[in-house]
């Protein structure tokens, strides 16, 4: 009978798993689906986009954050991103971390999103640079324009790094 007690309480634990897991796979769905939309935000406000990468580097940290008072939002997710426009040709790249960050004040105004290092680069600049692919992480979500040719990654340590 002890046996079959705990037989019958494995089964349950092993039957209650699925569940625990695909509430994750949920989350990191979700949170895909809101790198995409910040992206295709970014990628609206900067057209044309002659290159954009977007990695997510989450890494936990903002939980440590939210319990005292450093970061809004135990949820919130970490960004690099590259973006490549003409548009910021002749801008200086204050100007053109603005523009960025006014798209996605919103985002980290509500916690959505913890924090955001990005590399704003004419498409001159981004060659002399080697038109790196990333910031050293892989993309979440990237777009190029036709013929666009792409390089090695450029590592970007973290603020944690």
């Amino acid at each position: 009978q002890e046996y079959s007690a705990y037989a019958a309480q494995q089964d349950s634990t092993r039957d209650a798993a699925p569940t625990a897991d695909s509430n994750e796979s949920d989350r990191q769905a979700s949170a895909s689906d809101a790198v995409s939309t910040w992206a295709r935000e970014v990628e609206l406000a900067v057209a044309p986009v002659h290159y954009l990468c977007v990695s997510d580097v989450t890494d936990g940290h903002p939980a440590d954050g939210a319990r005292d008072g450093r970061a809004l939002s135990a949820g919130g997710r970490e960004l690099k991103v590259l973006i490549v426009a003409s548009r910021f040709g002749g801008m200086r790249q204050r100007e053109r971390q603005q523009i960025v960050n006014a798209v996605l004040s919103e985002h980290i105004a509500s916690g959505a999103l913890h924090s955001v290092q990005m590399r704003c680069w004419a498409p001159e600049e981004w060659e002399e640079k080697g038109s790196p692919v990333n910031l050293g992480h892989p993309c979440s979500f990237s777009s190029a324009g036709e013929g666009v040719l792409l390089g090695e990654p450029l590592p970007l340590p973290g603020c944690t790094e």
